[in-house]
């Protein structure tokens, strides 16, 4: 048979409410606490290298967009001056 004090009540089960940071703390122990702190930090470390990533390949493209058109109007301004 299973222990009672490992069931789940439908009053905690169906409540919809976000846990205090008392009733995380007791939950979680000083341990579970830190380790989701860590996890935490690890997620914001992550998103934010992510984001840099991405921030450096957007200026990449718009650099090589800026200079491929820069190319073509030097070509039309040559053109231009030949009398084309």
């Amino acid at each position: 048979m299973r222990n009672p004090e490992s069931q789940i009540l439908p009053t905690q089960h169906t409540r919809q409410c976000v846990p205090t940071a008392a009733e995380l703390d007791d939950y979680l122990g000083v341990v579970g606490h830190r380790s989701l702190e860590l996890f935490l930090a690890m997620m914001l470390l992550i998103a934010v290298i992510l984001a840099r990533k991405a921030h450096k390949s957007l200026k990449a493209e718009a650099a090589a967009k800026a200079q491929r058109a820069n190319k073509g109007d030097k070509r039309r301004r040559r053109r231009s001056r030949l009398g084309r």
